[in-house]
């Protein structure tokens, strides 16, 4: 007997017998709401880990323009 869903009986996740892929939508709102419900226990670790990543891209970002005007300041310094 088959276990259903696609070939060799292979079970796909998300989608159960009878429902077509990309079927019914999600209530991305709803969704949303359980998952900020449960997760507000660990608010302060969020709230920091968004903030280290954005510091993380600000340094990334930031690094190079200054190692950039640092090496035109040293070549302007040599040249003239």
């Amino acid at each position: 007997m088959s276990m259903g869903g696609g070939p060799g009986g292979a079970l796909r996740a998300g989608v159960g017998p009878g429902v077509a892929p990309g079927g019914p939508g999600v209530n991305l709102r709803a969704a949303l709401s359980r998952l900020l419900r449960r997760l507000a226990p660990e608010r302060a670790a969020l709230v920091a880990a968004v903030l280290f990543g954005a510091a993380a891209v600000a340094a990334n970002v930031s690094g190079p323009w200054i190692l950039g005007r640092a090496t035109n300041v040293l070549f302007n310094g040599i040249v003239s």
